[in-house]
């Protein structure tokens, strides 16, 4: 028989269970929570470009968390705006092209290649009238493309192969590749240094055709992830947790490319269509061929001879004077912690 002490002493027992569970659990959604907001945060400016798609994945898929943690990623296009970011400490990487490296560390910003994202793979390229038959061609013709942009050095390239310079053409600056596209469509110009749609454009509209594209060329088009070179080895530790995200996200998105894509795409604004058709222009850097383009484990790296190879086209064009040295344009460091 059950006494009134008796049962008292169980409905107090189910009552405090009953209080404590609730408590309980919200507890622990605060310790995650809380555990959370601690995790280092690697901020970054990048350019409305497909090869960085898997950050927006990995965000979103919480890889990055995962390896200990968080990232802010925000799209800047002006080049001045994301060097005085990165020096002030504001972001801690800036994604774009090798080349835009180089040019910083001419004019005195202190930037570092840590990490490699993609090459362009037929993405971007020359279109021209279809009178213009090959680079040699190009001599006295006016051409469109953005000045000290990724166009510019792959302007340079081509030039340069054929035994031209910079001087032996009309130069035509644009904001952007896509604004040279346009000019070209306009028939303001007689060749273009620019991407899609644009390339397609020209020969469906029967007013030109490609030239050369950028399919294939293996020194010129890299996008990279660079840092403070004054930070480097002081956010060494946080880099490499990122780079770790990074890989992971690439990983799933190559297993799960259809439920990646649509995440992605939404992390530029694009249309999933849009999206994935430039993105079939380029070619993504596995973890194992960024170590060895950046000698994260022996050697000096492909990036070595790659750095004074571009270095020794800008300084052709006279955008500036003293060479830079490869050894300020980038590192293994941070990528040799990433296994």
């Amino acid at each position: 028989m059950i006494t009134a002490n008796k049962l008292w002493c169980r409905w107090s027992y189910i009552v405090i269970i009953i209080f404590m569970l609730p408590l309980s659990s919200c507890t622990k959604k605060a310790d995650v929570s809380k555990k959370s907001e601690k995790l280092p945060v690697v901020k970054l400016n990048i350019v409305t470009w497909p090869g960085y798609g898997p950050i927006y994945l990995g965000k979103a898929k919480d890889f990055f968390k995962e390896e200990g943690v968080d990232v802010d990623i925000q799209i800047q296009e002006n080049t001045q705006a994301r060097n005085s970011a990165l020096v002030s400490g504001e972001i801690d990487l800036i994604g774009i092209t090798l080349e835009s490296v180089i040019l910083a560390n001419a004019k005195g910003v202190p930037q570092k290649v840590v990490g490699i994202s993609d090459i362009s793979n037929g993405g971007d390229g020359i279109i021209a009238k279809n009178s213009i038959k090959s680079i040699k061609d190009l001599k006295g013709k006016t051409v469109a493309f953005p000045e000290g942009q990724p166009s510019h050095l792959f302007l340079l390239y081509h030039l340069d192969k054929a035994g031209l310079a910079i001087g032996d053409i009309k130069p035509v600056f644009t904001d952007d590749a896509g604004k040279a596209g346009e000019l070209f469509a306009a028939g303001r110009a007689d060749a273009a240094v620019t991407w899609e749609p644009w390339l397609s454009k020209a020969t469906e509209s029967g007013k030109g055709h490609l030239l050369v594209s950028s399919k294939g060329v293996k020194d010129i088009l890299i996008g990279i992830f660079a840092a403070n070179s004054n930070k480097v080895q002081k956010d060494s530790d946080k880099l490499t947790r990122f780079f770790r995200g990074w890989y992971k996200s690439m990983d799933y998105m190559q297993n799960h490319m259809e439920e990646s894509l649509p995440i992605m795409a939404k992390g530029f604004n694009l249309p999933v269509a849009e999206f994935k058709d430039i993105m079939g222009g380029l070619r993504f850097i596995g973890k194992d061929e960024a170590k060895k383009m950046l000698g994260a484990e022996s050697g000096q790296g492909e990036f070595f001879e790659i750095s004074k190879y571009e270095d020794s086209l800008w300084r052709k064009a006279g955008s500036y004077g003293n060479t830079v040295e490869p050894s300020t344009v980038f590192t293994g460091s941070v990528l040799a912690g990433v296994k």
